[in-house]
């Protein structure tokens, strides 16, 4: 462990009163034109657009996974046990 060392005489800083720093503000951003919004509404459009058919096509190609076969099975008997009232 390092010990703290102390300042100089004459070089301490004093200290600030409670609530006496001014706030922080943030940059506002600076609004992009409208050349540029257009085109973010293009690109937006477009990378949407490609997602949603590549969802599709590959939902396509998709199947019964391992224990689709166990929960299929165990819905047709938990309708039927419904169906039945519990008997």
């Amino acid at each position: 462990m390092s010990k703290k060392r102390k300042a100089p005489a004459g070089k301490k800083r004093p200290a600030k009163a409670p609530g006496s720093t001014s706030p922080k503000v943030a940059p506002q951003p600076t609004p992009a034109n409208p050349e540029q919004q257009q085109l973010y509404r293009r690109v937006f459009r477009f990378s949407a657009l490609g997602i949603l058919l590549v969802t599709l096509i590959l939902s396509l190609f998709s199947g019964i996974n391992g224990d689709d076969e166990f929960q299929n099975d165990y819905s047709e008997k938990l309708v039927n046990y419904y169906l039945s009232f519990g008997a």
